[in-house]
């Protein structure tokens, strides 16, 4: 099944992170058996601005955030960028009574494609299942 990640699934494999364990074993699990993960490219400017806060809050150093970077653009992400997903994603915002997109976004594609939504977010993960997109929603340990 093809898996479509958002930058809390993401992020957490970088970083040490609450959500690091179940990261982990995702992205190992996605590896080791070849499974498709996509997203949409607004993915990579997310994961990069939630390095830099990080960075800001003095959770990590600038060099541990160009090195995470790095690791980012070796992951096995494809990026998907189609005029359709940005029109699905306003709807579904409004739909959602969203006042932005960005999560919209996740969704739609994860929604064209029938992959599987894989996040740390809450709410997002509430939102999928309630337009009947499949989700995976990354915790950290109890």
């Amino acid at each position: 099944m093809t898996q479509c990640v958002d930058a809390s699934a993401v992020v957490p494999w970088l970083i040490p992170h609450p959500h690091s364990v179940a990261s982990e074993a995702f992205w190992l699990d996605a590896v080791k058996s070849g499974v498709r993960v996509i997203a949409p490219h607004l993915l990579f400017s997310e994961t990069t601005s939630a390095l830099r806060r990080y960075v800001s809050a003095g959770v990590i150093k600038e060099d541990f955030a160009l090195a995470a970077v790095a690791d980012m653009l070796v992951l096995p992400i494809f990026p998907i960028h189609t005029a359709r997903l940005y029109s699905d994603a306003l709807e579904l915002a409004a739909r959602l009574k969203q006042s932005k997109a960005y999560d919209a976004l996740y969704l739609a594609l994860a929604r064209s494609e029938t992959a599987r939504l894989v996040t740390g977010d809450a709410a997002l993960h509430q939102h999928a299942l309630r337009l009947g997109v499949d989700s995976l929603l990354l915790e950290p340990p109890a």
